[in-house]
């Protein structure tokens, strides 16, 4: 299975910057909004994808994650992270995950 998912020294190498991007819950709003995702990169500590995202509207440089689900498939809504490629325009569902964190929970090509 092909995937366009990155290792993080992968993503270093391909000159993305990690760092520019936040995680912080305070500052990712919640909701549904367009961004363009600029890459991805294997969670490290949970199965999961992070998604490099700049908020449309604002250029906020944002994290929002996808988690594997029971069927071992890393999904956003109907869409299979993967296999979507960079430098695409999403329409994204953005929710609280537990007390700290975020999730994408639907993901749409625009």
């Amino acid at each position: 299975m092909q995937t366009t998912v990155l290792s993080f020294y992968d993503a270093i190498a391909a000159a993305h910057e990690p760092r520019e991007y936040t995680y912080l819950r305070d500052a990712i709003p919640f909701g549904t909004y367009e961004v363009t995702l600029d890459f991805m990169i294997w969670s490290k500590k949970l199965a999961g994808i992070n998604c490099y995202c700049t908020i449309t509207e604002s250029k906020l440089k944002v994290i929002l994650p996808v988690y594997r689900n029971d069927a071992e498939e890393y999904l956003a809504g109907e869409l299979d992270m993967r296999r979507v490629t960079f430098a695409i325009k999403l329409q994204v569902i953005v929710e609280p995950r537990g007390e700290r964190g975020v999730i994408l929970k639907v993901a749409e090509i625009v």
